[in-house]
């Protein structure tokens, strides 16, 4: 799909990718370990089936500059997962779910 996507960029354009980075999702205190461990594991299973590498978003600028793109940036960011935290239904839980990346770059002129 990126490469369809570089493939139709004029001279000069741009393009911003973005995607989701799984490998923060961790549990850093309280609540449930074992139930954290089990959501965890099958929400990682179910990207994994649907054939979403759990890291890509950490690697979209590299992405990018492979596709021979220019002055490529990338931002990542924490993503609070609301739905997910009421699960661990603990008001002592503190974990990181993912990060929200970015990343744009532009078609040599």
């Amino acid at each position: 799909m990126l490469r369809k996507m570089v493939a139709a960029l004029r001279p000069g354009g741009w393009v911003l990718v973005e995607d989701s980075d799984y490998g923060t999702f961790s549990q850093l205190r309280g609540g449930d370990e074992a139930l954290f461990n089990k959501v965890r594991e099958a929400f990682l299973s179910l990207l994994a089936s649907g054939g979403h590498d759990r890291l890509r978003g950490r690697k979209l600028g590299c992405l990018l500059r492979e596709q021979g793109l220019e002055d490529v940036r990338f931002e990542c960011q924490a993503v609070e997962w609301d739905g997910f935290l009421a699960l661990i239904r603990s008001p002592g839980f503190v974990g990181l779910t993912s990060c929200g990346c970015a990343a744009w770059g532009r078609e040599p002129a």
